[in-house]
């Protein structure tokens, strides 16, 4: 039977606004509790990627309670934030591209806990993921040594605006912020600035408090899994860091490692293509 027609004789439906609460696995199949109702399957791919909960660190809990604190996740624009002075704590992407925005309207600080390696956004007319993926950096395995040199070193920031901005000071750069004291943040060089707005660029962590299924998660919570595949047999992810390489965890990598788990659900039921 086609993958096509299995689909249509089994009503494959898209769910907007449907949120999965819990999900357990009970005579053979998954049962997902979700707000719109309980659905059930033979098979489940988790793709909710690697962006789950917003980190912020502990140390914000001891600044001045008039000071704004936004995570990067719930960042929009300048109308979030309090007049004067933004510390930007965290140099990835994201961090860079929101200190460079806010400098053309307040004082900012970025406190990046490493040192910040710059990549253009193209080389020669060519977009700088098209030469990473030329090169095989992308889709390097993560088993290669390519790929475990790659996956030792902090994530580039693309774009140079940022180098210049605290070349020309306009952006301040300061090291790792240490501690924090009502409006004053103190970094692990000796210095320390007072901010009225302090935006955490600082990442996300997992979630799996929702997945509720014996030798799926391992002791931090995080899925068990080998190229997308758990143990627990019908369950998948798609969308990993590092599932199979850098570009796993990228929208434009992710169909490699999908291929591969639809591949393995084709083989249940001895389907080819569709």
């Amino acid at each position: 039977m086609a993958l096509k027609q299995y689909a249509e004789k089994h009503q494959f439906h898209i769910r907007l606004n449907t949120e999965v609460l819990s999900l357990i696995r009970k005579n053979d199949e998954f049962q997902a509790e979700t707000n719109q109702g309980l659905f059930t399957s033979q098979h489940v791919i988790v793709a909710t990627g690697p962006f789950q909960k917003p980190f912020i660190p502990p140390l914000s809990n001891n600044l001045d309670k008039s000071i704004k604190q936004l995570h990067s996740a719930n960042y929009r624009n300048l109308d979030d934030l309090n007049k004067g002075s933004v510390l930007v704590v965290g140099s990835g992407n994201s961090g860079a591209q929101i200190a460079v925005e806010l400098a053309g309207s307040h004082r900012v600080i970025l406190s990046a806990g490493h040192r910040i390696t710059y990549m253009p956004l193209s080389i020669l007319g060519k977009s700088i993921f098209w030469c990473f993926d030329k090169l095989g950096i992308l889709n390097a395995p993560s088993d290669t040594r390519l790929g475990q040199i790659i996956r030792k070193r902090p994530d580039p920031v693309f774009g140079l605006e940022l180098k210049q901005m605290v070349k020309s000071e306009q952006i301040i750069s300061k090291p790792k912020a240490e501690k924090v004291e009502n409006h004053t943040v103190y970094f692990t060089d000796g210095t320390s600035v007072e901010v009225e707005n302090v935006i955490w660029a600082t990442g996300f962590r997992f979630d799996y408090g929702w997945l509720h299924i014996p030798n799926a998660l391992d002791e931090h919570g995080k899925p068990i899994q080998q190229k997308g595949i758990s143990p627990v047999n019908g369950l998948y992810y798609i969308g990993l860091p590092w599932q199979t390489s850098r570009n796993s965890a990228l929208i434009g990598g992710v169909g490699i490692d999908a291929a591969q788990v639809v591949k393995k659900i084709y083989s249940h039921y001895n389907l080819t293509t569709i």
